[in-house]
């Protein structure tokens, strides 16, 4: 038989399991929301959209490798593929 302390230690990590795969679940979908900023910003820049002034021509570019630099450094090898094919 299990007792009380077995069944909750048992629940405590069943949750936390899952807790910890929702976070990088999470941790994985901002990671793709980021590099779409990256593509539209380079979309931007192969358009050649009409940009008014040098901080708007600057931003995309600038954005963007800070995105792909900030992303190189996670853990995840699905990511950082991702990033170096950018």
């Amino acid at each position: 038989m299990h007792d009380a302390a077995g069944v909750t230690n048992s629940g405590e990590i069943s949750f936390k399991n899952k807790v910890g795969g929702l976070q990088q679940k999470v941790d994985e979908l901002n990671a793709e929301l980021r590099l779409a900023r990256v593509d539209c910003n380079l979309s931007k820049v192969d358009a050649a959209q009409i940009i008014f002034n040098a901080k708007q021509r600057k931003q995309p570019p600038t954005e963007s490798s800070g995105i792909l630099k900030s992303l190189s450094d996670t853990d995840n090898a699905g990511i950082k593929k991702k990033v170096q094919v950018k």
